[in-house]
């Protein structure tokens, strides 16, 4: 079986035939942007603006207490006699799922202390570039009325795709998707720590199996992404490697935060 987020090649007779399988890959942007309607209620904390797929947007559980510091994307009720309509505290996500939800109310006779949060993951999504945001949405009654405010999320998702080489010659790997905004190569962020060096990737990142051959020659740089290559003196299978593919795996971090450590998600 492939492991998850590698590229497996297969070569046959003298070439190297890079084959694309699905692969994978803090966050330091602008803030989402909560849409927002004349007497609505918004989203009042919107970080991260971007998430990996397949990733927790926060760490733990949702948490609505302000006075413990909140935990999730939140909404802080601005307007009196709202409150949630459906599961999950009235939280549901587009591209995504909800992992927890959280309500707060401090026992006053109003509403407008009152804060709900959600935990979310997006929903990995590797056929377009850009990738679809993931949409959060918190659905609450005024008035009776059914009302919905929404906050879209950037996605990054990291794919390999591969690139052919003769045996003698070199072949090609590069990530599809990558953002150099938001993340880095393992080495550079091991162990983890404060600050930290964005869009560093080196060829100790990148692994093959089995590992020799192809030898690693090391990265370089395609436009906006990382491309890694690798050279095999003989075709592959050979008897040093009756194996007919390779996976190639590279390991990243994504940062939902610079200024942190404790968020860092190794990919």
């Amino acid at each position: 079986m492939i492991p998850l987020h590698a590229m497996r090649i297969a070569a046959f007779g003298s070439i190297l035939l890079l084959v694309l399988m699905m692969g994978p890959s803090r966050f330091s942007g602008p803030a989402a942007t909560p849409a927002k309607a004349d007497g609505a209620e918004v989203f009042t904390q919107v970080t991260p603006a971007k998430v990996y797929s397949e990733i927790p947007s926060h760490s733990g559980l949702a948490d609505a207490d302000p006075t413990l510091g909140t935990t999730g994307y939140c909404v802080t009720l601005q307007f009196d006699n709202h409150k949630s309509l459906g599961p999950n505290n009235g939280f549901s996500v587009d591209k995504g799922v909800v992992l927890s939800s959280a309500y707060f109310a401090n026992g006053s006779t109003v509403t407008t202390d009152d804060v709900y949060c959600v935990v979310v993951s997006a929903t990995r999504i590797t056929t377009s570039l850009p990738r679809p945001d993931m949409v959060v949405k918190w659905t609450y009654l005024d008035g009776g009325v059914a009302v919905t405010t929404t906050l879209n999320i950037k996605v990054v998702t990291v794919t390999l795709k591969g690139i052919n080489g003769p045996a003698g010659g070199v072949a090609e790997v590069c990530t599809v998707g990558w953002d150099s905004t938001f993340l880095t190569g393992k080495a550079a962020n091991t162990p983890p720590a404060v600050p930290v060096l964005l869009d560093s990737v080196v060829a100790s990142d990148w692994s093959t199996n089995p590992a020799a051959p192809p030898t690693i020659l090391g990265v370089v740089r395609d436009g906006p992404e990382w491309c890694v290559n690798l050279f095999s003196a003989t075709p592959i299978p050979n008897v040093v490697n009756p194996t007919p593919t390779i996976d190639v795996t590279l390991k990243f971090y994504a940062l939902y935060d610079i200024t942190l450590s404790a968020d860092d998600h190794l990919i």
